[in-house]
């Protein structure tokens, strides 16, 4: 028995190091070829849309906000700002095929972004395959996640988040954590160092299972709490918890624009101190890295799935368009990060309320 509990601390101190090193190189990844070529593109356009649709907008950031009651504390009305930040995004990539690239290689780059598509499904979204088909295609992205040390350098970003002193204790919300690889990294990375209780939630509760035991295997079973929570109804599943902390991490695409908008929405409504959403960032180099990761794997379901999920994810400018149909969220900061992230990170201002004027007011 000694010798199995030795085995077994060994293995994890390999795997320790083998996430640390892949950290390591994953932060020296140079950004997507093009990146900032296209990204400039789809800023001026993004900033055409706004100001052509700055009517729709703030009519639909008045309807949230008239949802809310007098006091602000009535559950929010999201219908309006899902259906705007769908058009938006549309519209954003419909001109973005239509633009007429001086640079062939850049417009041929950008023209097969467009033309593949966006709205396919991901094997582990479908209740249709078993759920243990479904529940092994998570945890192979688990491990292939942690291999490339993925989860430590998003663990790094929450750090702006936390108070200044660390012995204050913070708690942190992850929605859609799967297995709950980046609350466990988290909680990894605070201990010894800052008072931190993380919350793990997600819908299923095999995947709550898979982490409960990486978690024990981890050593912060102590820190991690695994919870079941629809994330589309944080209102009545919170109930009085106010999380100082809310983030989800690379699942953003699983909720499309709709979903997105809606969540980001219920996260500023209930972090007391602020906001952390991480999506993957959508490239043709991230799709085909991506690709490769999936069939070293040697799992085929995985490799499709890989592909598909970096073709439904945002770019930096479809995500500010998101978050310009929500009102608050003026001052949260969008940018690119390596390996391949897009990350939305922000301060929490407190809940917002309709004023008599009829802007956002707190």
């Amino acid at each position: 028995m000694t010798g199995r509990l030795e085995l077994a601390a060994a293995l994890e101190r390999t795997r320790s190091w083998l996430e640390r090193r892949g950290a390591f190189l994953s932060r020296r990844l140079p950004p997507p070829p093009f990146l900032a070529a296209l990204s400039q593109v789809e800023s001026e356009i993004g900033a055409d849309l706004r100001a052509r649709h700055a009517d729709d907008i703030a009519r639909a950031q008045r309807d949230l906000l008239a949802s809310l009651g007098p006091a602000g504390d009535a559950p929010p009305r999201t219908d309006a700002i899902e259906t705007l930040s769908e058009r938006l995004v549309s519209e954003l990539r419909a001109r973005m095929e239509c633009v007429p690239w001086d640079r062939p290689l850049l417009g041929a780059v950008a023209r097969f972004d467009q033309a593949l598509p966006t709205d396919a499904g991901e094997l582990m979204d479908d209740q249709r395959l078993d759920a243990s088909v479904r529940r092994e295609l998570v945890r192979v992205l688990d491990v292939q996640t942690r291999r490339a040390g993925d989860y430590l350098v998003l663990a790094d970003l929450v750090d702006p988040l936390y108070p200044v002193d660390p012995r204050l204790r913070t708690s942190l919300l992850d929605i859609a954590s799967g297995p709950g690889g980046f609350a466990i990294a988290v909680a990894r990375a605070a201990r010894g160092r800052r008072a931190v209780e993380v919350v793990a939630s997600d819908a299923d509760d095999g995947y709550l299972d898979l982490g409960r035991a990486r978690a024990e295997t981890a050593g912060v079973s102590d820190l991690v709490a695994f919870r079941r929570i629809d994330a589309f109804d944080l209102e009545r599943e919170l109930g009085a918890f106010r999380p100082d902390i809310v983030t989800c991490t690379r699942s953003l695409h699983h909720f499309g624009v709709r979903g997105s908008a809606r969540l980001l929405a219920q996260a500023l409504r209930h972090a007391v101190r602020g906001v952390m959403f991480v999506d993957i960032g959508r490239s043709i180099s991230r799709m085909l890295m991506a690709a490769g990761a999936g069939i070293g794997s040697g799992n085929w379901r995985f490799a499709y799935d890989a592909v598909i999920s970096v073709r439904k994810a945002f770019t930096p400018e479809e995500l500010r368009l998101v978050l310009a149909c929500i009102p608050g969220t003026e001052h949260l900061e969008i940018f690119f990060t390596p390996p391949a992230y897009v990350v939305v990170r922000g301060a929490a201002r407190g809940p917002i309320r309709l004023a008599e004027d009829g802007r956002a007011a707190r």
